[in-house]
C-alpha cells in the first residue's frame, strides 16, 4: 500500500507522511528496512501512550523529524519484572526510608525534583517522590527508561537540545524538565521456583509448601549482603554481567534549568543510588512471594493478601 501510493499518486502521495503501526519493538526491528524501501516516514511501536502518537502524528504533519526517541526494551525484561514485581513495592504507600534519601539528595544537589522511579512494563511509578504531584507516567515519556539501560549514571543536561527527549511532553510541558540525571537501581534477584499445588492437596498441604517457598526464598535471597551494593562504575560493570541481577528503577535528579555534574556529584549519587538499592533488596528478600495478577485480582490486592497471610 506504501509503494503504491508513492508512485501512483503524484506529489502528494510523494510528500504525504505515512505513519504505521507495528505490535512491538521487536516487531518493528524485523520490518524497518523493508518500510524505509517502501516510503514509510515513521513508526507507531506499541505499547504507547496518546501523547506520543499525537507528537508523531504533529511531527510528521510539521515534515520536521521527530525528536522524542522511546527507550528500546532491556534484554532481561522478563526476569527484571519479576525482581521489581518480587519487591512488592509498586502502588504501596511512600516510606521514611526511602523519602529520608530522597530529601536529602534533593538538598545535596540543589535541585527540585527527586525521584525514586520503579520501571514497571508501561509505566514508570515512583516509590518516593520530592517536588512532584505526579505518582507515575507512562513508559514512552520515562527518561528513567533510558537510564536502565545504561551501566553508571545517566546524564541529560539540556533536554531542549537533546534529540531523544526534546519533544517529550515532560519537557516541552510541565514539569519542563531540562536536566536529568539518574543512577539505575539494581536487585539481585535468584529465580526460585514457586512449588507444584493440586487442586486436590488439602490446607495443610497447601499452607506447608507455602510455608516452605517462604522460607527457601529469604534463605536464598538473604546470602546477599546489600552493604556490598556497588558504588563506583566497575563494580556496577560487574553487577551487570552477573544474570541475577536486574536494574529495576533509578534515584533521578531532576530540574528545569540545564546543568550537569561534575566527578564528586557523580560519585555522590552512586552513593546514594547503593543506599536506595539496600531497601530494595530487603524487601526483596523479606521473602513475601510475588503472585501475577489475576483477572480479577490486582497485584496491590495479591500483595497485601500475601503479606496479611505471611503475618497472621
Amino acid at each position: 500500500l506504501c509503494k503504491k501510493i508513492r508512485s501512483e499518486m503524484g506529489d502528494w502521495g510523494r510528500n504525504v507522511p505515512i505513519l504505521m503501526q507495528v505490535g512491538s519493538q521487536q516487531g518493528l526491528e524485523d520490518i524497518r528496512d523493508v518500510g524505509q524501501e517502501v516510503g514509510v516516514t515513521d513508526w507507531l511501536a506499541k505499547p504507547y501512550s496518546p501523547e506520543y502518537v499525537r507528537t508523531k502524528i504533529r511531527i510528521a504533519m510539521l515534515r520536521t523529524p521527530c525528536r522524542w526517541i522511546k527507550a528500546d526494551v532491556p534484554k532481561d525484561e522478563s526476569e527484571r519484572l519479576h525482581a521489581l514485581r518480587s519487591t512488592n513495592l509498586l502502588d504501596t504507600d511512600s516510606e521514611d526510608r526511602f523519602d529520608r534519601i530522597t530529601r536529602i539528595a534533593a538538598r545535596a544537589f540543589d535541585v527540585p525534583t527527586v525521584l525514586v522511579s520503579l520501571v514497571d512494563e508501561h509505566r514508570q511509578w515512583f516509590k518516593s517522590c520530592q517536588g512532584l504531584c505526579a505518582t507515575e507516567t507512562h513508559r514512552d515519556q520515562a527518561f528513567c527508561a533510558h537510564a536502565i539501560l545504561q551501566e553508571d549514571v545517566f546524564v541529560v543536561s539540556d533536554a531542549l537540545k537533546d534529540n531523544r527527549f526534546a519533544d517529550n511532553p515532560l519537557v516541552t510541558g510541565a514539569p519542563y524538565v531540562r536536566f536529568y540525571a539518574g543512577v539505575p537501581l539494581k536487585v539481585k534477584d535468584t529465580g526460585f521456583s514457586l512449588p507444584t499445588t493440586h487442586e486436590d492437596d488439602d490446607d495443610v498441604t497447601k499452607d506447608m509448601n507455602n510455608l516452605h517457598r517462604t522460607k527457601n526464598a529469604r534463605d536464598e535471597r538473604t546470602k546477599w549482603n546489600p552493604t556490598s551494593s556497588p558504588t563506583n562504575s566497575s563494580r556496577r560493570q560487574g553487577c551487570l554481567d552477573d544474570p541475577l541481577y536486574h536494574q529495576v528503577g533509578t534515584l533521578c535528579l531532576i530540574d528545569s534549568r540545564p546543568r550537569n555534574l561534575e566527578g564528586d556529584e557523580l560519585q555522590m549519587l552512586r552513593d546514594m543510588g547503593a543506599l536506595v538499592e539496600e531497601e530494595l533488596q530487603k524487601s526483596l528478600a523479606s521473602g513475601i512471594p510475588y503472585l501475577p495478577s489475576t483477572k480479577n485480582n490486582t497485584n496491590a490486592e495479591n500483595n497485601k493478601s500475601n503479606k496479611r497471610a505471611l503475618t497472621a
